[in-house]
């Protein structure tokens, strides 16, 4: 299943194949980090059931509503549409006021038109694409309908409270990561409301003290070669498939299992 909004940044739809052989159906796999869901949907579809977890209330907004009715938002994307196309300064209105809504679909119908519409996929930030709200990115949203999904808010600023054996349950715990950096000058940097920051040294430092069987996806990086080289890493390459050879790799599965 194609999901109705784009993803933030880099995604791991080639690591499919291989979470497949990893995760057997029928396990529970918590997610974390959760936005877009693409690779959490696809693998909900292969009989693995996704518990997703996000630090935004935006996030879990949207997807609650989408999943409660997709119609009804696509009926209030088509209406704002008819309004704003090829509008950019009432696109740049929107992404200043579109939280100051009261009715919760019309956030989410909102959520949907923003990302679809933003060349970076952020809400409050990018620049107008007009095409990005069409026939086929509607018919993602009307025809969403997952299986063995549920999606969870948690009210913690900071991802890595969430990692927790004891509060979250289920058979493993799944964290696209993202790209690798090295965390300068994070504090002071302007964040969407979207968007959740991660550490990456003290997320290793997390992963480190888990029990719970763990996989972190991340994109190729020789530093995470370096910090993860006690667990055991599998490089993939854009084809989807695990290789041996550095220069060829995109993406990494990290396990602590």
């Amino acid at each position: 299943m194609r999901s109705p909004i784009k993803d933030l940044g880099p995604t791991f739809y080639n690591t499919l194949s291989t979470l497949k052989q990893i995760i057997p159906e029928g396990a529970v796999t918590s997610s974390f980090l959760f936005f877009a869901g693409n690779l959490e949907f696809n693998l909900a579809e292969a009989n693995r059931r996704i518990d997703a977890y996000t630090t935004r209330y935006v996030v879990y907004e949207f997807w609650k509503y989408a999943e409660e009715d997709p119609g009804r938002i696509r009926e209030i994307v088509n209406f704002i549409m008819e309004r704003s196309e090829r509008d950019e300064r009432l696109f740049t209105t929107f992404q200043k006021e579109w939280l100051n809504y009261r009715d919760p679909f019309m956030r989410s119908a909102m959520f949907f038109v923003l990302n679809r519409s933003s060349s970076t996929g952020h809400l409050s930030s990018g620049v107008h694409e007009e095409d990005g709200v069409n026939a086929i990115t509607l018919s993602y949203l009307n025809s969403f309908n997952p299986v063995n999904f549920n999606i969870n808010w948690t009210q913690e600023e900071d991802f890595l409270v969430m990692l927790d054996e004891q509060k979250i349950k289920g058979d493993y715990f799944l964290i696209p990561a993202g790209k690798f950096n090295y965390n300068f000058f994070e504090e002071g940097k302007n964040k969407g409301i979207e968007e959740t920051t991660v550490q990456h040294k003290e997320l290793f430092e997390r992963v480190q003290q888990l029990k719970q069987r763990t996989i972190l996806l991340y994109k190729f990086h020789p530093a995470i070669m370096n910090l993860y080289k006690d667990f055991n890493i599998r490089m993939i390459d854009e084809y989807g498939r695990e290789i041996s050879k550095r220069e060829e790799c995109q993406d990494l599965i990290i396990t602590n299992f």
